[in-house]
């Protein structure tokens, strides 16, 4: 078990997840909600099988990442690289938010929500975007999961996670502040 790992709550700051742009239809909603679920339980399959070879640490406090975040809208986590916060807490993010959509019936008419990742340089924002597409099963960055850095963005209709550069979110939270999108 990994004991360093620290979840302090942000009162200050709005919430990481903003209603963005982002429309599925019912049968790829549910494409992706498998394919989340799957991606999700192989990661952590071989917690579950007493393994400890590739287990990512977060797991642990993923349950208490979920729970906090339900409670409260802001939420700053600290582990050590390599632990999983940055492609499978908003991997499991996804897979909540859209079980939420579906349980308020939200998607039609309604914008739907992106959950924003930041990384703090560009080529941690690629690998980090490539990683987690490569584990909802998609080739590449650009569907589901996308990035923008400046003088490159890769996103698309569908795209519900977005990795970005810190400078990417200043102008975001300089053109709307609230992130109301």
């Amino acid at each position: 078990a990994a004991s360093n790992h620290r979840i302090n709550n942000n009162n200050n700051q709005e919430s990481s997840i903003t209603a963005l742009l982002g429309s599925l239809s019912s049968s790829a909603r549910i494409d992706l909600k498998h394919r989340l679920t799957d991606s999700l339980n192989k990661q952590q399959q071989n917690k579950d099988d007493g393994q400890n070879k590739s287990v990512l640490p977060i797991f642990d406090v993923l349950e208490s990442v979920r729970e906090e975040l339900n409670s409260k809208p802001n939420l700053l986590l600290q582990a050590a690289p390599g632990a999983g916060k940055t492609t499978i807490v908003p991997l499991q993010l996804l897979l909540d938010l859209l079980l939420l959509e579906e349980d308020e019936k939200n998607v039609g008419g309604k914008q739907q929500q992106q959950i924003l990742v930041v990384a703090p340089r560009r080529v941690a924002v690629r690998s980090a975007a490539q990683r987690m597409a490569a584990l909802i099963g998609e080739r590449s960055p650009g569907g589901t999961v996308g990035y923008a850095m400046r003088d490159e963005v890769k996103v698309g209709s569908s795209t519900r996670i977005k990795v970005v550069t810190d400078g990417v979110l200043l102008n975001v939270l300089r053109d709307d502040p609230e992130m109301k999108g």
